[in-house]
């Protein structure tokens, strides 16, 4: 995982399983690394594949979600959040973009270590 080459703290992350998703939440952190370390620490990160996405300050407040919370899918779509799947073609090239992407057992191993 690499440092972000925006200037943004905060990182939307969704995890999901090979089946289903197990979740989303922002963190705020200096890079993806440590964006998905502090899922750890927290106790927030469920396993599985994290989809990571940098954002700002205004981008964060949008997602209408509290820092440090894991959110199952139910009440992001409550709030009015996308899955993936649904997105435009348009809409995923931009995400693919911007996006970090974690490997299930890059990220199984990262939990166990701590």
């Amino acid at each position: 995982m690499e440092k972000s080459t925006h200037e943004e703290s905060y990182w939307w992350i969704s995890f999901a399983s090979d089946s289903k998703s197990l979740g989303a939440a922002v963190v705020q952190a200096e890079s993806s690394g440590a964006a998905l370390q502090r899922t750890i620490d927290l106790g927030i990160n469920p396993g599985g594949e994290a989809y990571m996405i940098p954002c700002n300050y205004t981008q964060f407040l949008s997602c209408k979600m509290p820092l440090d919370t894991l959110f199952c899918e139910e009440r992001l779509k409550e709030l009015g959040h996308k899955k993936v799947s649904l997105l435009t073609p348009e809409e995923n090239e931009r995400m693919d973009e911007i996006a970090h992407v974690v490997e299930r057992d890059q990220n199984e191993e990262m939990r166990k270590a701590n």
